[in-house]
């Protein structure tokens, strides 16, 4: 009988013993090292090359603004 939080649940009177087979298990053979194979990966990416895009035309345009600027009479 099983009895959680006062409540009941009927099993089997009876308690049965397993056997347990205590048999080492058989040797296996090493693993062989293991060898990590790299990509070989280009140059620049795709998100790398729109990155520096980006970055040269926001200098070349603040550039080009600042050389149109008057200059300040002092």
């Amino acid at each position: 009988m099983f009895c959680a939080d006062g409540y009941r649940i009927p099993g089997n009177d009876e308690v049965h013993a397993k056997a347990i087979d205590a048999r080492l298990a058989p040797q296996s053979q090493p693993l062989p090292p293991a060898r990590v194979m790299r990509r070989r990966r280009l140059a620049m990416q795709w998100d790398e090359i729109a990155t520096w895009l980006l970055i040269a035309t926001f200098v070349v345009v603040v550039g080009w603004h600042m050389l149109h600027l008057q200059l300040p009479n002092r």
